[in-house]
């Protein structure tokens, strides 16, 4: 049979375009089965569930690793796509408190993106509002995501974990009037002692419990006074206590106080919120003089009443009366004074006891402890007498 060169050259296009079509169905098979096997490779990867059965009471070696004191570590959630990670955070081995975390973020693909906290996953109607205690010394987180929805919708989650020591209140009940070992002895003459907040006048650290003690030298006759120079703390939840009694922010005295002992002790606490500079105070004793032969001596159990001039009649103009009253000699006792009665001129006449007016807005009619073994009473009026008062001592 004779084949012209026509027939050839179709029969040649004919198996080019048969081996080309071979060629582009094999390669869409190739497609096709590494995109199912993406799909299954997917799968796996959205059906990831968090390692329950990790111990979480014991800090590891990936562990980052905080005290009552340390600024809180910020977890967070990895950038998009396929992350499966963990962090965990632990207690210090030495540090005697407690694990707390706040969710400050959460944005994920509710379905099929979580956040496992100690195997425990957050739901997202579910969030905790605030601070979490974790009943154990380690947190351990896990996220996963899937590969459905892009980290452009979803942030994510961050979470701060921080610790704080076992709350400790101030024991009220520590005698005070015996020093210790651990007290600073001063005597008249010595240097004022400065006791002050940890690393003032720097912020002070979270969740700080110090004590100081200053006492008065053993033998000696003398009395302890301090004054507060510097007091700047977080009033909701900072405290310094001094002798048992805490120092209210919006009452804070600069002025020279006496200690009612001799002995002096102050505690000091912060908690994990915010940090201040703190406080600054000065301590001193100065001898104990004998009173003046014009004092009264009085015994436990005797009582003096004192009064302004006419009472209970006006008072004359001008006047100016001074009384003095003091603890018999060897006698180991307080003084204490009440008022009973009070009505004088306020813009202008004035009772001072022991260096303080009784002014007519803050005068108190309870009984109130003399910080010293000796009494001062000053009595003043202006060119316009009336009024009366009285004391009982």
């Amino acid at each position: 049979m004779v084949v012209n060169e026509n027939d050839r050259f179709l029969k040649f296009l004919t198996i080019v375009w048969l081996c080309s079509l071979c060629t582009i169905i094999n390669s869409t098979t190739v497609k096709s089965s590494n995109i199912n096997a993406g799909k299954l490779d997917l799968k796996k990867r959205t059906e990831r569930t968090p390692v329950t059965d990790n111990a979480v009471t014991s800090s590891m070696d990936t562990c980052i690793v905080i005290g009552p004191r340390d600024a809180p570590a910020i977890l967070s959630s990895p950038r998009f796509p396929f992350h499966n990670t963990t962090s965990c955070v632990a207690l210090a081995n030495d540090a005697d408190g407690s694990l707390h975390y706040q969710i400050t973020y959460l944005s994920l693909e509710c379905c099929c993106d979580h956040v496992y906290i100690n195997g425990v996953d957050v739901v997202c109607e579910g969030v905790p509002d605030g601070k979490t205690d974790v009943p154990l010394i380690v947190l351990n987180t896990t996220f996963t995501s899937d590969g459905t929805v892009n980290y452009a919708l979803h942030g994510g989650y961050e979470m701060r974990v921080w610790a704080t020591g076992i709350e400790r209140t101030p024991d009220t009940d520590v005698a005070v009037t015996s020093p210790t070992d651990t007290c600073i002895m001063i005597g008249p003459g010595d240097a004022a002692v400065i006791l002050t907040s940890p690393r003032f006048p720097f912020h002070y650290n979270f969740n700080e419990y110090t004590t100081s003690c200053v006492a008065i030298a053993n033998d000696v006759d003398a009395s302890l006074h301090y004054q507060i120079t510097d007091f700047s703390l977080e009033c909701c939840c900072d405290h310094l206590y001094i002798n048992g009694v805490k120092v209210v922010c919006d009452r804070v005295s600069y002025r020279r106080t006496d200690v009612p002992s001799n002995v002096l002790k102050t505690i000091f606490t912060s908690d994990i919120g915010v940090n201040y500079p703190g406080y600054k105070m000065r301590v001193w004793a100065t001898a104990n003089t004998p009173p003046p032969d014009s004092c009264t001596l009085l015994a436990p159990g005797e009582e003096r009443v004192l009064s302004s001039p006419n009472f209970p009649d006006h008072y004359d103009s001008n006047g100016y009366t001074t009384d003095c009253l003091a603890m018999a000699n060897g006698v180991d006792g307080s003084l204490y004074y009440k008022i009973t009665h009070y009505n004088i001129e306020c813009c202008c006449d004035h009772l001072s006891i022991n260096g303080v007016n009784a002014d007519c807005d803050t005068v108190s009619y309870g009984e109130n402890e003399v910080l010293s073994k000796l009494l001062n009473i000053t009595f003043t009026s202006d060119k316009i007498g009336r009024a009366s008062c009285r004391e009982r001592v």
